[in-house]
């Protein structure tokens, strides 16, 4: 039976919205105040900055996307801005770096500039060989093979790629489902963002039922292993407990 254990309450915001796990384990969140939190041991540490949307590289280091638009890079006590301006953010276990920008074409980091990609996307995330998956404009989802976006059927609003390689997705029924490597696999659950851990394991970074009465069924899909979401001011981390 699936259980849940509180890892925290973030005072001062109203709810916490966005979770990255990096392939070294750091956990980041953004707090509803825009602000950046890292988990160290039992406690959210608040960071400087105003943040839109996170993703954690290989070594815990954070990139974002600026409550200006602008890509950052964090180096340990400050954000780095990395030029242009963004939607969405997607770092991969190999430490590659891709942006969607706000004209929705896709952006590759070459380590000191952003090179510009056929397609048009909504959301993405990295692979562990620094290759994107993306969710299209048309809705569908989208692996990129070095050169092209290759189809890979259904439909989705957002997507999230695991340190191993495991891929999700969330349909546009809000379910979650899950690429067996030639199709998607539905699972159980109701949920409107996402993220997928180092070992391949999704945890839906907002839940559709309310934290008091649909907490079960919001956390439902088996293999979450953290979620986020709100009671009333005081945000509340909780992950699963086999």
């Amino acid at each position: 039976m699936l259980k849940f254990i509180q890892l925290g309450i973030i005072r001062g915001a109203l709810k916490s919205e966005v979770k990255k796990a990096s392939g070294d384990g750091s956990t980041w969140i953004i707090g509803t105040d825009s602000a950046p939190y890292l988990r160290v041991g039992n406690n959210w540490v608040k960071k400087k900055g105003c943040i839109k949307d996170i993703s954690v590289d290989p070594k815990g280091s954070p990139w974002a996307i600026g409550c200006d638009k602008q890509p950052y890079q964090w180096d340990g006590s400050n954000w780095i801005a990395r030029g242009g301006l963004a939607l969405d953010i997607g770092v991969g276990a190999d430490g590659s770096v891709w942006i969607i920008g706000t004209g929705k074409a896709p952006y590759h980091w070459n380590g000191s500039h952003w090179i510009r990609k056929k397609g048009c996307i909504e959301r993405l995330d990295v692979d562990p060989k620094g290759r994107p998956w993306a969710i299209g404009c048309d809705k569908q989802p989208y692996q990129w093979d070095g050169s092209s976006w290759i189809a890979r059927g259904g439909a989705g609003l957002d997507i999230g790629v695991g340190a191993d390689g495991s891929v999700w997705i969330i349909g546009t029924g809000k379910a979650p489902y899950h690429w067996n490597g030639s199709h998607w696999i539905r699972k159980k659950g109701c949920i409107t963002r996402l993220d997928v851990d180092s070992q391949g394991l999704p945890g839906p970074s907002a839940a559709t039922s309310s934290p008091t009465s649909g907490l079960v069924q919001a956390g439902s899909l088996v293999a979450a292993r953290a979620w986020i979401s709100g009671l009333g001011a005081n945000p509340r981390v909780l992950r699963s407990k086999d």
